[in-house]
């Protein structure tokens, strides 16, 4: 186990290094700041960004506002879902709608609620959350639905023979079986929250967020810090999903034990 994760580990540096590798080829071809800025100018820009108050508050206001979206759009999914396994009829009734937000164009569907915001005077740092919502419901919906269609048919089948009572099928039998999956999806969305709510923060222009800090580097010609706002997004989704796997391997493998 130690050696394969070894491994991992060594094979996830070599292909960073090789994304590094490429972005100095490529900053050497280019030989041209504002189109592509190197990485130890980006490098700079990052540092100088990490040596400011304001950048803190700026970034904790922003993953709150990913967490947010991520939250909600976790207990509709998996709540909904909840319904819809039980209740086959309303598992149809959901499906079309389901389909329609999984194919609703993201930043379509923002300009039309940044519209509504203006008109109605909705705080500007609601169209984000919403957006974020909007896009994660169907991928939790999905994956908490398929979690739980994929418990054995013939333990529910047991336990409704020997009469179990539903609360312990459920901590005996649902959790067990849905749980993990759920959580290893749950992970990936958190962190794909993150990427959502900074370009949905870009296009809206939020003042006091990453993307509205993106959208004024860009503005002021700032191209170095906006590639190392956007290299520090990144890095913060990998640690997201790297930390969030390592917690659900562990958890699994406590449960195992």
């Amino acid at each position: 186990m130690k050696k394969i994760f070894k491994n991992t580990i060594f094979l996830s540096v070599c292909g960073l290094a090789t994304l590094i590798v490429a972005w100095v080829i490529a900053y050497l071809a280019v030989q041209d700041d504002y189109v592509l800025p190197s990485p130890w100018a980006t490098a700079q820009a990052a540092w100088a960004l990490l040596g400011k108050g304001a950048f803190y508050l700026v970034l904790l206001a922003t993953l709150g506002r990913a967490f947010l979206a991520f939250v909600i759009a976790l207990v509709l999914g998996v709540g909904l879902a909840v319904i819809a396994y039980l209740y086959p009829s309303f598992e149809r009734f959901l499906r079309g709608i389901v389909a329609v937000l999984r194919a609703l164009p993201t930043m379509a569907a923002l300009l039309l609620i940044l519209l509504a915001a203006s008109k109605w005077g909705v705080s500007e740092y609601l169209p984000p959350v919403v957006i974020g919502g909007l896009t994660l419901f169907p991928l939790l919906y999905t994956a908490a639905y398929s979690a739980l269609s994929g418990v054995d048919k013939d333990l529910l089948e047991m336990s409704r023979v020997y009469r179990v009572p539903l609360s312990v099928q459920i901590k005996r039998l649902y959790l067990p079986s849905a749980l993990p999956a759920l959580c290893r999806e749950g992970v990936a969305a958190l962190s794909f929250s993150l990427k959502l709510i900074v370009s949905a923060e870009v296009l809206a222009f939020t003042s006091q967020s990453i993307g509205g800090w993106m959208q004024t580097a860009n503005l002021g010609y700032e191209i170095a810090e906006m590639t190392a706002l956007t290299a520090i997004v990144c890095l913060l989704g990998i640690l997201i999903e790297v930390a969030g796997v390592w917690l659900v391997k562990a958890w699994e493998d406590r449960r195992c034990a």
